[in-house]
């Protein structure tokens, strides 16, 4: 039977991940999408425009995908017929170390990235913030292997817009962080809510 069952079974070690290096950065949504995320070598391309929002905590980034459906039921049997989706909305989830990093700060208080300070070192003053928090492109890479062997995951949220901080905590014991939940919204001028897409090196035809 293990015989058998080895032979039945379809796996691929080097298909599993472990994303120990990313970076989170965002631009304005009046930047344009890119036509090409990689350059022809495989390598993720991250334009000039965005600004990286610096160290994420050890927890990560967490991706989540909320589906909301009702089910219709029948006297005859107690399990639903069908299932109707009402809603499923994508968000991400993580917290920044860098509890003085200007840019941080800047979506925070919502400002556009044009309006984030110069330097994410420097000097910064936000008072009472915006409103409502704009519309930004958010950006996700993650690596995970090295060389040739290395591959590169983009996602990418066209329409990413923050719903949601955690509470920030000034202590001796822990460093400030800095907590967002980005929903991507659907962008109708892309006619989607979330690129996903990986390439590497090794991924390239010689």
């Amino acid at each position: 039977m293990a015989e058998f069952f080895s032979d039945l079974l379809e796996t691929d070690s080097g298909l599993v991940r472990k994303w120990g290096r990313q970076l989170v950065a965002v631009q304005d949504y009046s930047e344009a999408v890119p036509e090409q995320f990689f350059d022809e070598t495989g390598l993720p391309v991250l334009p000039s425009t965005a600004k990286q929002l610096g160290f994420i905590t050890t927890e990560g980034s967490t991706a989540a995908q909320a589906v909301s459906a009702t089910p219709t039921n029948m006297l005859q049997i107690l399990q639903p017929v069908r299932n109707d989706l009402e809603s499923k909305e994508k968000t991400y989830a993580m917290a920044f170390g860098e509890g003085s990093n200007a840019y941080v700060w800047g979506v925070y208080n919502g400002q556009k990235v044009a309006d984030f300070p110069a330097s994410p070192g420097g000097a910064f003053l936000f008072s009472g913030g915006e409103p409502e928090f704009p519309l930004y492109r958010l950006w996700l890479i993650a690596a995970d292997g090295v060389g040739a062997n290395a591959r590169y995951r983009i996602e990418y949220a066209p329409a990413a817009q923050v719903t949601a901080t955690t509470d920030r905590t000034l202590a001796r014991s822990n460093p400030e962080t800095l907590g967002f939940t980005f929903s991507c919204n659907w962008d109708t001028a892309e006619d989607t809510d979330l690129m996903v897409m990986e390439n590497g090196p090794g991924l390239i035809e010689p």
